[in-house]
């Protein structure tokens, strides 16, 4: 069960839209949010937050649900309802429009980026299940592969990318796991005891089931580092994936339902339905409450040098990472 133990407080941050806001991610320049009607949010380096696309990719107020970064910090894609899909230049300024891709205009619910800018691979899934992979060419122009289902047709709520693969989770207690082209995978990691597909191959939809036996919860969002998973689901359960042992392993990390998680620098921060929030630090027994200054639901949270969770209610929460 989470310790008693409370890490340093989240504050409200303004922001210049009352838009729910679904997904964030943390970039070179700091943290970009998405949500309702296509707003795409940036916070400045004084601390401003400023929409940067106000209507989506398209310009068809689309609502966007997830949101992912290349490598290097510096392309943003995201995707929502519609077959919503586009990326954005932090350096530039450029937003790009791709949306419905191969004719697909259901709502994606998950994206996945890896390699960097120019090099990157991209990774989308949606509420039947699919996945749509997509390489970007030398003109910066996505080539889309073939619509493959990973799982039975479940809903797949998120993906992420790290150690040379690209996981999916889905509400029917799934998680799936394809590896990504060494030319496109800068992240690095160890090799699971599974054997990946060569990178040749990589193109043919070669997901793989890798768990979990006996989950008991939904999930509803992945997180994926070097060496490890970690899927947040219900009921405050967080599932460790060690990909050297091939092995899933519970943990109570909160209660209610955790909708975001992330991963990083030795920092794992789990976010709940119930505007809750919890921490795991490596040097630190177990988990800890994170005192928030809401009661409103909590659905993706991004650790960077400010770490920020944002929620359908408008919330924007922040904080020093070094707190």
């Amino acid at each position: 069960m989470p310790t008693d133990t409370q890490t340093s407080d989240w504050i409200a941050a303004e922001i210049p839209v009352d838009a729910a806001l679904r997904d964030v991610t943390q970039t070179a320049v700091g943290p970009y949010a998405v949500g309702a009607d296509g707003v795409v949010l940036g916070r400045s380096e004084d601390g401003t937050w400023e929409i940067v696309v106000p209507a989506g990719p398209a310009t068809a107020r689309n609502h966007l649900a997830a949101v992912d970064v290349t490598a290097d910090g510096r392309r943003v894609w995201f995707a929502g309802s519609s077959g919503a899909l586009g990326r954005y230049d932090t350096e530039t300024g450029r937003k790009h429009d791709f949306t419905a891709p191969g004719e697909k205009t259901s709502t994606w619910e998950g994206v996945a980026v890896t390699g960097e800018r120019g090099r990157e691979r991209l990774f989308v899934a949606n509420g039947s299940g699919e996945v749509l992979a997509a390489t970007v060419d030398a003109d910066g122009c996505p080539r889309f592969g073939p619509v493959v289902e990973p799982g039975r047709g479940s809903s797949i709520t998120a993906l992420d990318a790290g150690g040379g693969r690209v996981y999916a989770a889905d509400t029917s207690g799934n998680v799936f796991a394809r590896p990504v082209a060494a030319s496109a995978a800068t992240d690095g990691g160890t090799e699971s005891r599974w054997d990946p597909q060569p990178a040749e191959a990589d193109d043919d939809g070669a997901w793989r089931e890798i768990g979990i036996d006996g989950a008991r919860v939904d999930f509803r969002d992945v997180a994926a580092s070097g060496d490890r998973v970690l899927v947040a689901g219900d009921g405050g359960l967080v599932y460790r994936y060690d990909t050297v042992c091939d092995n899933w392993t519970p943990v109570q990390a909160g209660v209610g339902a955790l909708a975001g998680i992330d991963d990083r620098d030795g920092r794992t921060v789990a976010v709940g339905t119930d505007g809750t929030a919890f921490d795991r630090r490596v040097d630190s027994e177990g988990w800890g409450s994170s005192p928030v200054p809401t009661e409103d639901a909590l659905t993706a949270v991004a650790l960077g040098a400010f770490d920020v969770a944002v929620g359908p209610d408008g919330a924007v929460l922040e904080r020093g990472a070094g707190s």
